[in-house]
């Protein structure tokens, strides 16, 4: 018998404590098509899974994630999204194009894609996207399964521990189907101030699949600029009423990778979610995706897919560095404890700890004041002292290319050839053979 696919607003979450994202709404599928599902099935006892992205039954992302949540998984691109019969995507590539209306008018325009979700709560965030997968250029990444710190679902970052939050991007369009036009087309529009959005769905750890907006990825990370993104994000897990706990929990409350949503008493009834037991007693926390887990109904079988290639290989270092590493995520969140004075006799006398302390205070410095970051990591790249964050210097200087920063980079160069190659040599070869 047929049954009617309905995509029902549930309300909007508290964000005032939420730093990575903007603006989001919960929605509840009911009798979802199921076209678009993330799938995970075990494969060994410590909880291992393997794990495909799906559209219309074609892998967009694969993965490979371990039972532990502060350890890593793998990933591997899918089949080419552009080559997939959607018409639901293609419907709203057209919405996302225009100027951003608000997450609630957004909402009403993706609806015919959240139809084609499986039955579960969502989250719909308005989000900045990094666009690489932690490390490397979003399209400089292996078809092969290949690591990913970011996948990890709890992260040991520099200042603190903590949930992982959609921060970075994995392709799904094949990188033979960009056109450079395209792309230099949204490099001006960005330039000139329009705030245009890509589409994404929350895979894994920190990691979303791109969906919709590559072009606009490679032309933010051309202008060093995160890509604003509408993010599906499926629930990660759900917590049941409890009362021995402080505060009392006394609705069914969803978890979204940071972000709380608790369901009103017409809501609970609504979802008939039932609190599951183990060995009779009743269980508090429910893993929705254990659900697909032990279906045993569907399989999983990585393959390779000739999504990427070497188009972007070359340009890696300019495209990625400037960007904060899964371990740097909070720099651009939390205030220094060190004022400016400090830092600058930190320079002066550096110990075992200036490295680190000086490295993540540039970083905050930059998303404050880019200008001034500039400056400061000039005045470290010009010292010949152990012990300074030099590598955090010249991944600043990346975003501000000029002659003087030329100059510098090649002095730099001169003085460290035939010393060890690390990874502030590199960027600072790569600086010195750019033209401006």
């Amino acid at each position: 018998m047929f049954r009617k696919t309905s995509v029902n607003f549930i309300g909007q979450p508290d964000l005032s404590k939420e730093r990575w994202c903007r603006d989001a709404l919960c929605f509840h599928v009911v009798n979802g098509k199921g076209t678009l599902e993330n799938i995970y099935v075990p494969i060994d006892d410590d909880g291992t899974c393997q794990s495909h992205l799906r559209l219309n039954g074609i892998p967009i992302i694969q993965g490979q994630f371990p039972g532990c949540p502060t350890c890593s998984g793998l990933l591997a691109t899918g089949y080419g999204i552009e080559k997939i019969d959607c018409p639901e995507l293609e419907e709203i590539r057209g919405v996302l194009n225009r100027s951003y209306p608000g997450i609630k008018k957004s909402y009403e325009a993706i609806l015919p894609l959240l139809g084609l979700l499986t039955d579960g709560y969502y989250l719909l965030a308005e989000a900045d996207l990094i666009p690489t997968d932690g490390e490397h250029f979003f399209y400089n990444v292996s078809n092969m399964l290949t690591g990913v710190e970011a996948t990890s679902d709890w992260i040991m970052r520099e200042s603190n521990h903590g949930e992982g939050f959609p921060a970075y991007m994995y392709p799904t369009q094949s990188s033979s189907s960009i056109k450079e036009e395209r792309v230099e087309e949204y490099v001006e529009r960005i330039r000139n101030g329009e705030e245009v959005h890509g589409l994404a769905y929350a895979y894994g750890g920190s990691i979303c699949a791109l969906l919709d907006g590559h072009h606009k990825a490679i032309a933010s990370a051309k202008l060093h600029k995160k890509l604003p993104c509408l993010i599906i994000i499926p629930c990660n897990w759900i917590q049941f009423p409890n009362a021995k706990i402080d505060p009392p929990l006394k609705n069914i409350r969803l978890h979204f990778h940071g972000i709380t949503f608790d369901l009103d008493e017409k809501q609970e009834k609504e979802s008939k979610l039932q609190q599951p037991k183990r060995f009779g007693r009743p269980v508090d926390l429910f893993y929705p995706e254990q659900v697909s887990s032990r279906s045993g109904k569907k399989k999983v079988t990585i393959e390779e897919y000739p999504l990427t290639d070497d188009s972007y290989r070359k340009e890696d270092m300019f495209l990625s560095l400037p960007y904060c590493s899964i371990f740097e995520l909070d720099a651009e969140f939390i205030e220094s404890k060190y004022t400016d004075e400090q830092i600058r006799e930190k320079i002066q006398y550096p110990n075992s700890r200036t490295e680190s302390e000086v490295g993540f205070y540039l970083l905050q410095l930059h998303h404050k004041d880019p200008a001034a970051a500039c400056e400061l990591a000039k005045t470290i790249v010009k010292k010949k002292s152990l012990g300074l964050p030099y590598e955090h210097a010249w991944r600043i200087l990346l975003c501000h290319i000029d002659k003087e920063v030329i100059d510098l980079a090649t002095s730099y160069y001169i003085d460290h050839d035939g010393g060890l190659r690390d990874r502030a040599f590199e960027i600072a070869e790569y600086i010195m053979m750019r033209d401006v």
